[in-house]
């Protein structure tokens, strides 16, 4: 065995113990329930999270609220949560909450980019040394990554094109942040309406009528595999969340519709 990789595995046993052993000296906040409460994650995001979905990562850096409720999602056992629902709403949480976990603690920088390996994104994904694959953190004694969460659970267990206006990578490209938690009894709403307002947003995604171009989000192109079916277009897929307008524009001269994929703007999601 290398001496890196010695390393790599005493950090990661150790990170586990201290995880653990810290339920032995303090207090640690109840789990969150099998039926999917998360009160104080709604309370933190309606403080810090404008209409916008834009973060004020000044205050997140002075509330407690945010390292309680981590706290509350690591000593929680997702393999409880029996109702699919509540199970993806709390894989949604944990993916969101711990990228605002991530950049607080990084805080101040000008994108979740400046965190991967030389600052780049392009030499991170080259490289594998991306902060989505090497920043790991535990929930109930299992460590884990941003990458794995969206990539091995919520994509691969539910397969539901919807989560993508869920997902929110902390930079102003991305999807809204949401204002609440997702909870699994509202989860198939939530979902409907993240897609929606996220299409909405001609900042993201636009149609010029004139052009008869639809200019969407590069997440379109990135992840194109989960909105096509051999039955489904693109445009198919996303059109019912389309405002009424761009609907029915759409509608009258649906053929020949181009898309073209919008400039990703990887700075930080921040308020001014």
């Amino acid at each position: 065995m290398g001496i890196v990789t010695l390393l790599r595995r005493i950090s990661r046993t150790a990170l586990v113990f201290a995880a653990v052993a810290g339920g032995l000296y303090f207090h640690n906040p109840a789990p969150l329930a099998a039926e999917d409460v998360h009160v104080l994650y709604t309370e933190l995001l309606r403080d810090g999270v404008a209409a916008d979905g834009l973060v004020d990562y000044r205050r997140l850096q002075t509330d407690a609220r945010l390292s309680r409720y981590i706290a509350q999602l690591q000593e929680t056992n997702p393999d409880t949560i029996a109702d699919a629902d509540a199970r993806l709403a709390f894989w949604l949480n944990v993916y969101n909450a711990f990228t605002l976990k991530l950049i607080r603690d990084h805080y101040p920088v000008e994108s979740i980019n400046d965190l991967h390996c030389l600052n780049s994104i392009y030499i991170g994904t080259v490289l594998g040394c991306v902060v989505w694959k090497t920043w790991e953190f535990p929930i109930h004694g299992k460590l884990y990554t941003l990458d794995f969460v969206e990539h091995q659970i919520i994509r691969r267990d539910w397969r539901d094109f919807r989560v993508h206006a869920a997902l929110v990578c902390a930079a102003k490209s991305c999807p809204p942040l949401r204002t609440e938690a997702y909870e699994g009894p509202r989860l198939n709403a939530q979902l409907d309406d993240q897609m929606r307002r996220w299409l909405a947003d001609p900042e993201k995604n636009r149609y010029d009528a004139a052009a008869h171009t639809f200019y969407i989000s590069k997440i379109f192109d990135w992840f194109e595999g989960d909105f096509v079916t051999p039955s489904r277009t693109l445009l198919q897929a996303i059109l019912p969340y389309l405002p009424a307008e761009t609907q029915t524009l759409l509608k009258e001269n649906p053929a020949g519709a181009r898309i073209r994929y919008a400039y990703y703007d990887w700075s930080l999601n921040q308020q001014p």
